[in-house]
């Protein structure tokens, strides 16, 4: 499921359940090399990433970790910063924030636009399509099953 929110004063933000690719490189202002750990995006913006992942990272030390977004046709890589962690069960969720360029800024915003934009074609020309085939309706059903 995807949904945007968008107000005139902030960016886009896209909230997703999405699986990908996290590497550590600095802890407490030292470089590290990390192998990869999955975890799973909850929402990706230019000021925030949220996600969740069964491995506990000490948010208290300054930890710099990298993700690599596969948006579409576009990977967006991102920087970012553990801010926050709570735990639900065995998970934990984490809020992270994003050490942007402009350009990377712009970037990242352009990828969540467009992965918005072509969730937006695809679903007007699946109710269109679910419209032609149900000639009895007076209405679409499929915006009732969404």
């Amino acid at each position: 499921m995807i949904e945007t929110k968008e107000k005139l004063s902030s960016p886009v933000v896209l909230k997703m359940n999405m699986a990908s690719e996290m590497y550590i490189s600095q802890i407490n202002s030292m470089k590290v090399s990390s192998s990869k750990a999955l975890v799973t995006l909850v929402s990706v913006g230019p000021d925030r990433i949220e996600f969740q992942s069964p491995l506990n990272f000490p948010v208290s030390a300054q930890i710099i970790c990298s993700f690599e977004l596969p948006l579409q046709e576009q990977k967006v890589e991102l920087e970012a910063v553990l801010v926050q962690s709570s735990r639900s069960g065995t998970t934990f969720q984490y809020t992270a924030k994003p050490q942007l360029s402009a350009w990377k800024r712009e970037q990242l915003t352009t990828a969540i636009r467009n992965r918005i934009d072509s969730f937006e074609r695809f679903y007007e020309e699946a109710k269109h399509a679910y419209t032609i085939m149900d000639i009895e309706q007076p209405r679409c059903l499929f915006d009732h099953m969404v």
